[in-house]
């Protein structure tokens, strides 16, 4: 039994420790996930700052070209000598001036002979939306990406030429675009993002007019879905950046190191506890024990008692008191090592002659305890009583001779308004009683008669 109550204590205490540790690393993985999180909240708002300042560089092409037309008062400028110097910029693809929102110039032609005598504000312009907006305003106005002809995509960024007449008013001439290549033009900022820092994105650009966004450029390498976002806007366009970190938002290879450390350390004092309680429990029961007999002593059979009655683990039971008639005779006649043999042999025949749900105790010199509890007939323990009496009925044989010995033997009920306290009193004057009417017998305590 003692075992089995080691094994269970070290499947509990592990189990606990197992418990207290994965409760120890949710934390951990908790605490971890958010300083990931604080540095990556600090990276997204950094490469959101990179990335518009990246737009804003190459969308300031299309207002230098707005100068070199208004400097010009609306009239020929030679797109080569405008192309080349803003086609500096690797990242612009090609310029064009539409006055009266009609293309006239763009360079490099090539390729490009195609936009030539376009009517932007027409609805032949795929994007003739934008560009009359950007013709109603003073500020750039951003379409795309959308794909080229040529090949790959860009953002174009329109703005409206105005210039003074006689009268001092400003007057629209035309529209300037730039074509921007994309996702180039950011490049610089994804390409650290996402090889540098080691990021996963996502850059997102909200629809006109909607509250969704789509996909427009991403780099992804990992599994990892559970974004960090940001949004901001460039011009007339609002995007939004996702990232995650390609490793995840914590440290697998270390978790992992601290989950087997865990679970090693758990199961260790899983292990050392049920050593602990089995030591333990090896000095109570041996604080309970009576040393000579193997039997509970008077503070075990108390302990054990008091349990059933104080759990009411059952509805009654029978508490009794057992002395040895004449033992004094065995140890003054045969010597006390013959006493001690017939009190061994006393506990064994009364373990013999009860129930393993039965409590026996031997309470000091030749006085013993017993409780038998019961549900509902109590009719067995008549037999049971008689059946003890005749076993304790016997012949002590040594080489001083034969001592006869017998047992006189009280017992009392348990209800629910008796305590141990009240049964050892009752009992313990039922064996009085049968001492006093010549031994070898049995009194019942509450019938005050005798048996046998």
């Amino acid at each position: 039994m003692l075992k089995n109550k080691r094994i269970r204590i070290i499947i509990i205490s592990t189990l606990v420790a197992l418990v207290i540790s994965a409760l120890y690393m949710l934390g951990i993985i908790s605490d971890e996930i958010k300083l990931y999180k604080l540095e990556a909240t600090s990276v997204l708002d950094n490469q959101v700052s990179s990335i518009r300042n990246e737009f804003m560089v190459n969308i300031n092409s299309v207002y230098e070209l707005r100068a070199l037309v208004y400097g010009a008062q609306g009239k020929y400028v030679d797109p080569q000598i405008i192309g080349e110097r803003i086609l500096k910029n690797p990242n612009i693809r090609n310029i064009l001036y539409a006055p009266d929102s009609v293309v006239t110039h763009v360079y490099p032609l090539e390729g490009n002979e195609a936009v030539i005598g376009l009517d932007l504000l027409s609805p032949e312009n795929k994007s003739y939306e934008d560009a009359k907006l950007a013709a109603q305003s003073d500020d750039v106005i951003l379409t795309g990406p959308y794909e080229l002809k040529q090949g790959g995509q860009a953002f174009s960024a329109r703005l409206a030429v105005r210039i003074p007449d006689k009268n001092s008013q400003l007057k629209y001439i035309g529209l300037v675009s730039v074509t921007m290549n994309f996702p180039d033009l950011i490049s610089e900022s994804t390409n650290n993002l996402h090889n540098s820092l080691k990021y996963d994105f996502i850059l997102e650009k909200r629809l006109n007019d909607s509250d969704e966004y789509i996909e427009i450029h991403s780099g992804r390498v990992s599994k990892y879905d559970d974004y960090i976002s940001s949004d901001f806007s460039v011009s007339n366009m609002d995007f939004r950046l996702s990232v995650v970190p390609q490793s995840g938002w914590y440290d697998k290879s270390g978790i992992m190191i601290k989950i087997f450390a865990f679970v090693v350390v758990s199961l260790a004092v899983g292990i050392i506890m049920g050593f602990i309680f089995a030591a333990r429990q090896k000095l109570i029961e041996k604080s309970r024990t009576d040393a000579l007999t193997g039997i509970y002593n008077r503070a075990g059979g108390t302990h054990a008692i008091n349990t059933i009655i104080k759990n009411n683990l059952y509805k009654s039971g029978a508490f009794i008191m057992m002395d040895l008639d004449n033992f004094k005779s065995v140890n003054d006649k045969l010597g006390h090592q013959m006493g001690d043999e017939v009190l061994i042999t006393t506990a064994a025949i009364l373990k013999n002659s009860i129930r393993a749900t039965d409590i026996l105790a031997r309470l000091g010199g030749d006085e013993f305890m017993l409780y038998l509890p019961f549900e509902g007939d109590s009719d067995f323990l008549d037999k049971k009583l008689e059946e003890i009496r005749i076993k304790m009925h016997r012949d002590i044989k040594g080489t001083e001779g034969v001592v006869t010995v017998s047992s006189s033997i009280g017992v009392t009920f348990y209800n629910k308004d008796k305590n141990f306290n009240t049964l050892y009193e009752q009992a313990d004057k039922a064996l009085y009683q049968s001492k006093e009417s010549g031994k070898n017998r049995i009194t019942i305590y509450e019938a005050k008669s005798d048996i046998g």
